[in-house]
């Protein structure tokens, strides 16, 4: 995406990041650091080892999930989880293509060449629409970064910020 295609993308996409809008997300993160640490104290407790590396990854998966996507995917828990699967899937870009994108993004477009493999991202379509429709069918409300994009798909605007009125967050 490029030009005036995406500059009409980012005026859209910027109110998103207000700090309103990212004081709202604190709880969502703030679940995802209690899971963890209910992990790494039940670790202390039976003296097991941790490696470090792969339970930072498995948090940040919950992180993303919970905070982008409004899903509890407890990868934490369950390091065989599919979201942590397509997540480590998404990273496993070829150099060949990341550099051929870089390089020549025109010549990548005009070939419909994707980036990413179709698996991966016909899981997060999936995921998306599925949440979507949950969502509408419930009338699910979460300050998260999906509840923004279905603001912006129905209303082509998002709400202003209430100035804290309803945000009771201190972070």
């Amino acid at each position: 995406m490029s030009g005036s295609k995406w500059r009409k993308m980012r005026v859209k996409l910027t109110p998103a990041f207000t700090s309103g809008k990212i004081k709202r997300m604190f709880l969502i993160l703030k679940e995802c650091s209690d899971d963890l640490a209910k992990y790494l104290e039940s670790k202390a407790q039976i003296r097991d080892s941790v490696e470090i590396k792969d339970i930072f990854t498995r948090y940040t998966t919950d992180v993303i999930m919970s905070s982008a996507f409004g899903i509890r995917s407890n990868c934490i828990e369950n390091s065989n989880s599919e979201h942590r699967t397509q997540g480590k899937n998404i990273l496993k870009i070829k150099i060949i293509w990341y550099v051929l994108f870089t390089v020549m993004p025109k010549i990548m477009d005009f070939f419909s060449i994707p980036i990413l493999d179709q698996r991966v991202s016909n899981f997060y379509l999936n995921m998306f629409e599925e949440t979507v429709k949950y969502r509408k069918t419930h009338k699910l409300l979460r300050h998260d970064f999906m509840n923004i994009l279905m603001q912006l798909m129905e209303k082509d605007h998002l709400d202003e910020d209430d100035n804290g009125k309803n945000n009771n967050i201190t972070c």
